[in-house]
């Protein structure tokens, strides 16, 4: 390998192990209009707002990322998804390689230089601006305009309006897009929310108006909107052969409503009725971050939609929420995560016993079961509870703005937001003594 390119790619076949096929084929623009390899990496490969997209596809920045992933290596880019993958989840870097392995041999075709004159990116997920008409516990100002006046008050906004447009052109970006539109495959549309969005409904008009509507079509939405302007989106969605709707819920009830501020859960259960009725084609999907503010109430939550009929069987993602670390169900003390780790793997029974019942594939069943077990072990894959005292602050700090009391929808929180010093310290203290064990034991070893 010359210096220059330290990550030259190596024959025949990348390694499955760092391998990720989206410098290939998608594009992904945040909440900032930075270009980033896909919506679990922060760090940028460019900026919209500064270079078209044709001169990003090909830069410098984005064939190094190509190179770096052929060469194999795990990157620490991609940690969150080799953290799923350390515990057994499914990670958003093997969906990607598993849902477009058909343009593996196209990336074996990149030059020494990481260029890849015939790639396209076929899957498009863009955020146009941060609109949003909820404050999520778990969001921040850069994806809620909405959460713009607590940001103020906590003293962390990033802008000094709600909204904020990423794109500071959105009609030069959407001719740009012309070029690569009769090779989309799939577009996500995400937020903020994109239902609220004018952007969404121009990209879906001009589908229309091309006649591309066998295209994949993926909405990641809140649902508490289902008309914007004078559109119907059930209508619009019938328009289209294939669209997968993930509506994103982190609990129900009360609990649900504070955590995803804004939410009426009534509302929400009408709005998913409505889609399963009048778009009876749609795929849908909810989608649950998983966080210390509801780890507890999977199992209520996950009972609730399967016996209500509110969700096909299967069609539960649950997420574990990586950042901010100060939800990472990871901070738990020891004590909490054995309680968690028995509901869980009750829960995970009952589960497969549903699933079973209803008549599923014992395959999906176990995989069901799977997933429900895999929040244990990301869980338990490491100790964070130095991060509790922060839980507890911006717990506080939130019940205080928002008049709410997490502690009372939450109980089992309690000891973390009104004791977070001595919960953190008895979490830690396990865990070192645990670190300290385990050193003598390898010690030991080296030893003998």
């Amino acid at each position: 390998m010359s210096d220059e390119h330290p990550h030259e790619r190596t024959d025949p076949f990348p390694t499955e192990d760092g391998f990720c096929i989206a410098p290939w084929v998608h594009l992904h623009v945040t909440q900032s209009g930075n270009v980033t390899p896909c919506c679990r990496i922060n760090a940028p490969l460019s900026n919209v707002n500064r270079e078209g997209i044709r001169e990003i596809w090909d830069g410098r920045a984005m064939r190094d990322l190509r190179l770096k992933f052929l060469s194999g290596e795990r990157i620490p880019l991609c940690k969150a998804c080799h953290d799923h993958e350390d515990v057994g989840a499914e990670s958003y870097r093997k969906w990607l390689n598993r849902r477009f392995a058909a343009y593996v041999p196209l990336a074996l075709d990149s030059g020494t230089d990481g260029a890849a004159g015939n790639a396209r990116p076929v899957y498009w997920d863009i955020r146009f601006s941060n609109i949003c008409n909820f404050r999520c516990r778990t969001c921040w100002h850069g994806a809620s305009s909405r959460w713009y006046g607590d940001s103020q008050r906590l003293g962390i906004a990033i802008a000094d309006q709600p909204v904020i447009q990423n794109i500071e052109n959105s009609s030069a970006f959407l001719d740009s897009l012309e070029e690569f539109a009769p090779n989309v495959e799939e577009i996500v549309f995400a937020g903020g929310e994109p239902l609220l969005t004018d952007e969404h409904f121009r990209i879906l008009e001009a589908l229309l108006t091309r006649g591309l509507t066998d295209l994949k079509i993926r909405c990641v939405t809140n649902l508490s909107e289902l008309r914007y302007k004078q559109t119907e989106i059930t209508d619009l969605w019938n328009k289209f052969s294939n669209v997968e709707v993930r509506a994103s819920l982190d609990g129900i009830g009360k609990r649900g409503e504070m955590i995803r501020k804004e939410l009426s859960w009534p509302r929400f259960v009408d709005n998913i009725r409505r889609v399963r009725s009048e778009a009876p084609h749609v795929d849908l999907y909810i989608d649950m971050t998983v966080s210390v503010l509801n780890l507890f109430h999977v199992p209520d939550t996950q009972t609730n939609l399967l016996e209500r009929g509110l969700i096909d069987f299967g069609k539960l993602e649950l997420r574990a929420l990586h950042d901010p670390a100060y939800y990472n169900i990871k901070l738990f003390p020891a004590a909490m995560k054995r309680d968690a780790t028995q509901l869980l793997q009750e829960h995970a029974d009952w589960v497969y016993r549903f699933g079973a019942r209803i008549g599923a594939d014992h395959k999906i069943c176990a995989e069901e079961r799977a997933r429900v077990a895999s929040l244990i072990d990301f869980m338990w894959a490491d100790n964070l509870a130095e991060h509790i005292v922060a839980f507890s602050n911006m717990t506080t700090k939130l019940d205080r703005i928002r008049e709410e009391a997490c502690a009372d929808l939450c109980p089992e929180l309690r000891p973390l937001i009104e004791h977070p010093y001595q919960s953190s310290l008895l979490g830690t203290a396990r865990h070192l003594r645990q670190r300290a064990m385990l050193a003598v034991k390898r010690l030991a070893k080296v030893r003998i």
